[in-house]
């Protein structure tokens, strides 16, 4: 039904209470610190191994991890950002549409985000570790 289509707009930010501005901000910070902490641990216990192994020394290592914290921090924010603005955009276009509160309805604003949170990213990823490698 529409009242679906509209509780997935108002959970995406779309409701007058809650500015898409603001769903995004949040939606950054908590992106971010998620991103952060994965990619930190990941390139934590890489490096560690790498110098346990003798293959990198500990200063390198370092500034790797710390390196990876921050992009995955950047990624994970620009990508949950990206994801609230299209999760909400695609659910207020559908909202008074036939095919609103049907499964093709529902998969449009569940897919769009999805693909747009990986296509950013990825692209801050990208631009991210060309600067610094």
């Amino acid at each position: 039904s529409s009242n679906t289509t509209k509780a997935l707009a108002r959970s995406c930010g779309a409701a007058k209470q809650v500015s898409l501005l603001k769903a995004a901000g949040s939606a950054a910070k908590s992106g971010g610190m998620v991103g952060g902490a994965v990619a930190g641990g990941i390139s934590l216990i890489s490096n560690t191994i790498a110098v346990a192994n003798g293959e990198k020394d500990f200063g390198d290592a370092a500034c790797e991890v710390v390196k990876d914290t921050a992009g995955g921090a950047l990624s994970g924010a620009g990508a949950a950002a990206a994801a609230t603005a299209t999760g909400a955009g695609v659910a207020t276009a559908i909202a008074g549409t036939a095919i609103a509160g049907t499964a093709i309805g529902t998969a449009c604003v569940v897919a769009a985000p999805v693909a747009v949170a990986i296509g950013v990213g990825c692209l801050i990823s990208g631009i991210w570790d060309a600067i610094f490698d």
